[in-house]
């Protein structure tokens, strides 16, 4: 992976990038110094000669960005409908085009890069008459087109791994192997899909049969019963997108992004802007920030925990229509419909406010475990940006209360349970059978330990039975799920010195959807 120069556009280097960016050629009008936070533009210049008008894209409509593969990827929608679609590749370092890619007569409604950057899969519109569309999967070294799928979509998602990736037609969400294009499997979908998470568990779009219906819906493919209607917006959004930690909803209304919380299905906040209309949104990798666009070319960011705009920029001729941040967080891109894109560095957009270095008193640690545990969004979600922003005293409080919750449940309320099971008043019995067989996933090692040594027959009997019965965890309350939820978002958002705390509720914690949640976040921070 080829590492970028971390610039800071500030003093001499906003001069410096004024004489850089500045006069392109003279024929050409003036191009404006790089705002603040941006890099580099890509799309104009490339090695300090002006691009010919046939290298510039037309109005872009979106965009991909990787620093694994160094490269900036960008779709066009020409002013001529009957003109082929392009698909353009740049160098990220110095905006120098590498490839463009073409076969597209329609529209081109999505496209992602792999993980890696070696892949790119691209979708067309379909027809209302015969013509179905097309999808094509490329090979980004060669800009060759490695297959052909014979139906266009609406959205494309690469997995994390990107062995495979999903596409979205008409209502059904659809995935194939990346190295064959084979269909693999394949979902009912919603009638309007806008966003499909990366691991392929949450679809959100439109379920209606009228414009006039604005609710967004939600549905979660690891549990079919599952789904929520996310109310909040003043018309049905065309734009909106799920963060890849899969915790928060985002959606563009009018000018505004309406947030909500997945775990909750409640409104989170409305984020509002002086934009007339946001034509794009889009999340951080971890969740943290979310960045919108549209009219006036104006880009906006904020904190998804506060409420609070942490970046804004009028960058862009005529309308910004496209954004994408690069998978490990540290770059996004910027594109629009006068054909040039800008790439911006997203550090300073996670710097969160000065940390709680010193330890909480016991009522601020109380205060603090309760909010995590509360179906309230705004507050659960300041609670979370606490804890990650926190020092590591605050960390050490908060895990010893996970720890006063979770482990004392295998030395001395199983063990009393246990010997409960050959008490002499067949009361105390019954009621502990009756608990462990609420306590199974939790408990199964203990029992299989005791099965194996007690000489009693009846308490064979009652583990035998415990051992055959129902394993759902009942224990832990909704506060209980909620709060471990909260503590594994923290997590995410915090970083590497969290493990402890991940890794505790993936042993400890008997909810198996929690538990795998716990890993897959324990998972992501090891591999950045």
């Amino acid at each position: 992976m080829k590492s970028l120069p971390r610039l800071r556009y500030r003093g001499l280097a906003v001069a410096i990038a004024a004489i850089a960016y500045g006069v392109v050629s003279a024929a050409r009008s003036a191009e404006p110094a790089l705002p603040g936070g941006a890099l580099r533009q890509i799309g104009v210049e490339a090695d300090g000669e002006a691009l010919p008008d046939d290298a510039r894209p037309a109005s872009i409509r979106g965009i991909a960005i990787s620093l694994e593969a160094a490269i900036i990827a960008t779709r066009d929608e020409p002013g001529d409908p009957n003109r082929e679609r392009a698909i353009r590749l740049w160098e990220l370092g110095t905006g120098k085009p590498l490839a463009v890619l073409t076969g597209h007569e329609r529209p081109i409604a999505d496209f992602d890069l792999s993980p890696d950057g070696r892949t790119l899969v691209s979708t067309d519109f379909q027809d209302s008459g015969d013509a179905e569309g097309l999808t094509r999967v490329w090979n980004v070294a060669t800009g060759a087109p490695l297959h052909t799928i014979p139906e266009g979509g609406s959205v494309v998602r690469f997995s994390e791994d990107g062995a495979t990736f999903a596409l979205v037609v008409r209502d059904q969400l659809r995935i194939y192997g990346t190295a064959d294009a084979r269909e693999v499997l394949r979902f009912e979908g919603l009638n309007v899909t806008l966003d499909v998470s990366p691991e392929r568990r949450l679809i959100l779009g439109h379920s209606h049969k009228s414009r006039t219906d604005t609710l967004l819906r939600l549905h979660d493919l690891s549990d079919k019963r599952l789904e929520l209607g996310l109310a909040g917006c003043r018309s049905a959004p065309r734009r909106a997108a799920i963060s890849p930690d899969g915790r928060t909803v985002a959606a563009a209304d009018g000018g505004d992004i309406v947030l909500w919380e997945i775990q909750t299905g409640e409104p989170l906040r409305r984020l509002k802007s002086d934009i007339r209309q946001l034509f794009a949104v889009s999340f951080s990798p971890n969740g943290r920030i979310v960045v919108a666009g549209g009219t006036e070319g104006t880009v906006l960011a904020w904190d998804v925990a506060t409420g609070k705009e942490v970046h804004r920029a009028t960058t862009h001729d005529g309308l910004m229509t496209a954004v994408a941040f690069s998978r490990d967080g540290r770059r996004f891109a910027t594109g629009g419909t006068a054909g040039s894109a800008l790439v911006w560095d997203a550090e300073p957009l996670l710097l969160s406010a000065p940390a709680v270095e010193g330890p909480l008193d016991d009522r601020a640690v109380e205060s603090l475990w309760h909010d995590l545990s509360t179906p309230e969004p705004a507050r659960a979600y300041a609670a979370v940006a606490k804890l990650a922003d926190s020092g590591e005293a605050v960390l050490h409080q908060v895990r010893d209360k996970l720890a006063a919750l979770l482990l004392p449940q295998q030395d001395r309320r199983i063990e009393q349970l246990i010997r409960d099971l050959d008490a002499d008043d067949s009361t105390v019995r019954h009621r502990a059978t009756r608990e462990l067989r609420k306590l199974v996933q939790m408990a199964r090692p203990v029992l299989l330990k005791v099965l194996a040594e007690t000489d009693s027959i009846e308490v064979k009997l009652r583990i035998a039975r415990i051992l055959g019965g129902s394993t759902s965890p009942e224990r832990f309350t909704r506060d209980d799920e909620r709060r471990m939820l909260r503590i594994i978002h923290a997590a995410g958002w915090r970083g590497g010195d969290a493990a402890e705390l991940l890794e505790l509720i993936a042993a400890e914690f008997p909810h198996e959807r929690i538990a795998r949640d716990a890993k897959d976040t324990l998972a992501r921070l090891r591999s950045r």
